[in-house]
């Protein structure tokens, strides 16, 4: 068993450890390693599938579990307690041990998390290939990411034949935690979700693949349109 397939179980009594604030609101696929009532709190250790917070060190925010039971979602205010030894623990891909509790309206909460740097590769790579794809066609078009107070929009460029405004995500790129990872594709590729955090207007999907030397790679561009309720 790998350690980025979120399965193994790293909740040992000693993988929990002391905790310092952290930035971002996390989505993990995990693995529940209590069998302890919710209500009590539970330990998970899982990966970083998204951020559903932004950049601001204050706040609220929630984090998405996708466990052997299913999704959970577990809720935050900022500063979050936890204790990270790497930088890449604030990348997607990156797992996480947490503890958590459940309040009386039944939400679940985060109360303290740990990250030694270790990844799901397969998601991690996934991620930084589309974070490179969408920085390559931008200079190609012209544009660099990153908030200019003079710029206008809509900017619209081509990615893998699909039209898209990209303008709110070159000023508000938030590190490409806008980004999710969907769901596993086919042949051992990733799905990446680009939704309304990322402000691409269609929100659009990437189909990541890794070639034969196991670099990976943006194969395929989706429009996805939502369907009216």
């Amino acid at each position: 068993m790998t350690a980025g397939d979120g399965r193994a179980n790293s909740c040992s009594s000693g993988s929990i450890l002391g905790v310092e604030p952290m930035k971002a609101a996390i989505v993990l696929a995990a693995c529940i390693c209590s069998s302890g009532p919710a209500v009590q709190g539970r330990q998970l250790s899982g990966v970083v599938y998204s951020d559903h917070s932004g950049p601001s060190a204050i706040g609220a925010g929630y984090v998405t579990l996708s466990t052997s039971v299913g999704l959970i979602k577990i809720h935050y205010g900022k500063p979050i307690n936890g204790k990270f030894t790497d930088d890449r623990c604030w990348d997607l891909g990156a797992i996480w041990n947490v503890r958590t509790r459940q309040e009386a309206d039944g939400t679940e909460e985060l109360v303290r998390a740990d990250c030694a740097g270790r990844l799901d590769v397969e998601v991690h790579s996934a991620w930084i290939a589309v974070l490179q794809y969408i920085k390559s066609i931008a200079e190609r078009a012209g544009h660099t990411i990153g908030f200019k107070q003079e710029r206008r929009g809509p900017i619209n460029i081509e990615m893998g034949g699909v039209a898209v405004d990209i303008e709110g995500y070159l000023q508000f790129p938030d590190r490409g935690m806008c980004l999710e990872m969907n769901r596993r594709g086919e042949g051992g590729g990733v799905v990446i979700h680009a939704g309304l955090d990322c402000y691409f207007r269609p929100e659009i999907e990437f189909a990541v693949q890794p070639d034969e030397r196991g670099q990976w790679a943006v194969k395929k561009v989706i429009a996805v349109t939502r369907r009216m309720p």
